[in-house]
């Protein structure tokens, strides 16, 4: 379900969330690319936008290379452990992102009035729409 953030600084921030997952998923084709490092710095990243347990910082936390023998012995030939893990990875980023898509972004004004807090002056901006306005807000919010 879309959320409504009237926060400027939380519409910034996914902005900026946004960017940084997409520069982790560009990392995954690094010819030089280190899955520990990684890592770590994703789970920096989702752990303050979650929260350290939240599941997809665990996902990413628990993402390794097995390289048991049962495993080996159990998978195909063509069995890349390397690949699996980044695969995972970037499957988990790509739902963060579209999540944040999902975000809706009011006009200015009614952000302003969402941050302030004040309620009085939010029903008042709230009246003195047209219907028409009020059901594309309600349509985008429903959704994205």
């Amino acid at each position: 379900m879309a959320r409504l953030y009237g926060n400027f600084e939380t519409c910034i921030m996914k902005n900026q969330h946004t960017a940084l997952l997409k520069k982790q998923i560009k990392k995954l084709d690094s010819p030089d690319f280190d899955l520990e490092a990684w890592k770590v710095s994703t789970q920096l990243l989702l752990s303050n936008m979650y929260g350290a347990f939240d599941q997809k910082t665990l996902t990413i936390r628990d993402l390794k290379i097995d390289y048991s023998s049962t495993m080996l012995r159990d998978s195909n030939a063509d069995y890349k452990p390397m690949e699996t893990c980044k695969k995972k990875g970037r499957e988990v980023l790509e739902l963060v992102i579209d999540e944040l898509e999902m975000v809706i972004v009011p006009d200015s004004e009614l952000k302003q009035l969402i941050h302030s807090g004040d309620k009085e002056a939010l029903l008042a901006y709230l009246k003195k729409q047209k219907k028409e306005h009020l059901i594309e807000l309600m349509m985008e919010m429903l959704t994205k």
